[in-house]
C-alpha cells in the first residue's frame, strides 16, 4: 500500500496505522487523492440541481388543412399558410448526473394563425377565414451533447393551449344575383388544444437558436376535421 501510494508523503502516518476495514481504506483513499486535489468520484458531492430562466422570440410558418362532408368551402379548398410572430418565457430544471445532459423545459408561449381559403361551385363563391391567438404551456425533455462552449440538443414534449379572440368568418355571394351573405364558416368552436412538439438546436454561451416542429391534435374548431401544423424557428436568451 505504501508502495502504490507513495506520492503523497503526507499520508505515509496514516497508512501505517490504518486498518484494512473498508471505512479506514475509503478514509486514507479520500486523504489521498485530496493530498492530489482530485477528490475520487465516491467522494464527490451530489450536484444540486441547476435552474435556469430564459425568454425566447422568433417566428411561426402554419399550415392549416380542414375535413368536413357537409362544409365544403372548408374541405376543398387550400388554405392559405400564416407567417407569425411567436414569443415567450422559459423554465429550465437541469440535471446533475451525466455531465448535466439531461433537462426538464417548461415554456409560456404566445402563437397566432390566420388561414384563409376560396370555394366555387356553379351557384356560389364561399371565401373562409379561420385563425386564432393562443398561449400555450409546453413540457419538454431536453438532451444536451456539450462541445467546448457550445451544446447541440434536441428535445421533445406535450403542449397544452388556451385560444383566444378566435376568427371564425365566411362571405357567400351568389353568381346569379350578387346577393352576400355573411356569418361563422363553422358553427361551433372552444378555446382549448393540445398537441406535440420536438425540435432540435445549438446554443452558445447564454444564446440559442432553433428549429420546431408542432403539430395541433385537437384544435379550437370542432365540427370540422383539422390539421394544424406548425414550423417554428426561434431565438432564446437564458439569463
Amino acid at each position: 500500500m505504501a508502495i502504490y501510494l507513495n506520492n503523497c508523503k503526507k499520508i505515509t502516518g496514516a497508512i501505517e496505522d490504518a486498518d484494512y476495514e473498508p471505512k479506514d481504506l475509503k478514509k486514507l483513499f479520500v486523504e489521498y487523492y485530496t493530498c492530489l486535489n482530485d477528490p475520487p468520484a465516491f467522494a464527490k458531492k451530489k450536484g444540486k440541481k441547476e435552474i435556469n430562466f430564459g425568454v425566447l422570440a422568433g417566428m411561426s410558418i402554419t399550415y392549416a388543412d380542414f375535413y368536413s362532408n357537409s362544409l365544403l368551402y372548408m374541405d376543398k379548398p387550400e388554405f392559405t399558410s400564416s407567417t407569425n410572430f411567436t414569443g415567450g418565457i422559459s423554465v429550465d430544471i437541469i440535471f446533475p448526473r451525466n455531465n448535466k445532459k439531461w433537462a426538464l423545459r417548461s415554456e409560456l408561449m404566445y402563437y397566432s394563425y390566420m388561414a384563409k381559403g376560396e370555394y366555387k361551385d356553379n351557384a356560389y363563391v364561399t371565401e373562409a377565414e379561420v385563425g386564432s391567438k393562443e398561449i400555450d404551456l409546453t413540457l419538454l425533455l431536453r438532451y444536451r451533447y456539450h462541445l467546448k462552449q457550445s451544446k447541440i440538443f434536441a428535445n421533445a414534449g406535450l403542449m397544452r393551449g388556451y385560444s383566444f379572440d378566435l376568427t371564425n368568418y365566411k362571405r357567400k355571394e351568389s353568381l346569379v344575383d350578387g346577393d352576400v351573405t355573411t356569418g361563422k364558416a363553422i358553427d361551433e368552436d372552444q378555446k382549448y388544444k393540445r398537441g406535440l412538439i420536438a425540435g432540435m438546436g445549438y446554443t452558445y454561451k447564454s444564446i440559442s437558436i432553433e428549429a420546431r416542429y408542432m403539430a395541433a391534435l385537437f384544435d379550437p374548431f370542432v365540427k370540422v376535421g383539422s390539421s394544424i401544423k406548425k414550423y417554428l424557428f426561434v431565438v432564446g436568451y437564458t439569463f
